[in-house]
């Protein structure tokens, strides 16, 4: 499956209000999503099996997250709100 972002990236500078991951993607990266202060909503994949560390770090709007039954494994404070 594809991964949402490789190693050493991040999308940290995004101003993201919402985020709708499509199906096919089976995990989420270290810092992926970390510190987007305006992230009010996301849309988890069927498919997805893990979220790394931080994945939704520090993401103080984010009022609630629904993880799929396909998850797996969540690394420390995958989700932080």
């Amino acid at each position: 499956g594809d991964e949402i972002k490789a190693l050493g990236q991040d999308f940290d500078p995004a101003l993201l209000s919402s985020v709708v991951i499509p199906d096919g993607y089976v995990h989420i990266g270290q810092d992926a999503f970390a510190f987007n202060k305006g992230l009010a909503s996301v849309r988890l994949p069927s498919t997805l099996e893990s979220i790394s560390d931080y994945g939704f770090g520090h993401t103080s709007v984010l009022a609630h997250i629904r993880l799929p039954n396909s998850v797996e494994r969540l690394g420390g404070m995958a989700v932080r709100l």
